[in-house]
């Protein structure tokens, strides 16, 4: 019987709380917190964000699975499987109908709420673009786990584009809004892309991601940004709003481990 999120709670990060840690925490807080100061209804908003989440995540962890499967399969000795891996066949037709269930839901919220235009047809519309978001993000996953992973780094921040903007498919955001997605995305991306690239360099032997600071990277990347287009802009109240200082606040609370660590290691050339 297949749930959301047991494959990838249990194997493909087993004993970490992902479910808390990586899709509430990073995931769901960063689609609201990019998304809700522009919402009318905040509540509404939240539930239906909720709900999309759960159903985009149906899909993402058929690509997790499939991602799984390649590496048994064809990737051999240099192949990662996860140590609670079994061979099994991809539940698709059911992560499909609680992904197409969960978004007509949250298309219903929305409409509820005030979000969408009452109405079949508006209710429809969001349903088929969310519908869309889904099979893009299949798509790309699937073209992903077929590449050798010496080709994969072209394709990951694609697909971890898909992962932080899909809320953009049921909700408008902001400047501020798009800039904290952007630093989510690359904060993703570029450990990725590092640890790739050192496993060419070392003539793809099995090694260990490298151990950068994600959460102190993506609040780096969002202070910086959010300077950038202060700046540009000749607004350096922009940095005052209150969604700004909100999400500044959450990437502090997430990286508060990785930035006391990096402030003990500082030392002074003698």
């Amino acid at each position: 019987m297949y749930l959301p999120f047991v494959y990838a709670s249990t194997v493909k990060h087993p004993r970490q709380r992902f479910v808390w840690r990586s899709v509430v925490q990073e995931d769901g807080m960063f689609w609201l917190l990019a998304t809700i100061f522009v919402a009318s209804h905040a509540v509404w908003h939240a539930v239906a964000t909720l709900l999309f989440l759960v159903s985009f995540w149906c899909i993402y962890e058929l690509g997790y699975i499939e991602n799984d499967q390649a590496a048994a399969n064809f990737e051999g000795e240099m192949g990662r499987v996860p140590e609670g891996y079994a061979d099994q066949d991809l539940p698709a037709r059911p992560a499909w109908l609680w992904a197409v269930f969960l978004g007509a839901a949250g298309s219903a919220v929305l409409s509820a709420g005030g979000l969408l235009t009452p109405g079949l047809w508006p209710w429809a519309g969001q349903t088929l673009i969310w519908f869309t978001v889904l099979v893009a993000t299949r798509v790309i996953f699937g073209f992903y786990n077929r590449l050798t992973p010496s080709s994969r780094p072209f394709i990951y921040p694609i697909l971890q584009t898909c992962r932080s903007f899909a809320v953009l498919a049921f909700s408008a955001t902001n400047v501020v809004g798009v800039m904290i997605l952007i630093s989510h995305t690359l904060a993703r991306a570029l450990p990725y892309y590092l640890y790739r690239l050192i496993s060419r360099v070392e003539n793809q032997r099995r090694t260990r991601w490298p151990a950068i600071p994600v959460f102190l990277l993506r609040l780096l990347l969002f202070v910086f940004l959010l300077g950038a287009v202060g700046a540009g802009l000749r607004d350096p109240y922009i940095v005052l709003e209150a969604q700004s200082l909100v999400i500044l606040a959450w990437c502090l609370v997430r990286a508060r481990h990785e930035l006391l660590s990096a402030v003990r290691g500082i030392e002074l050339l003698r």
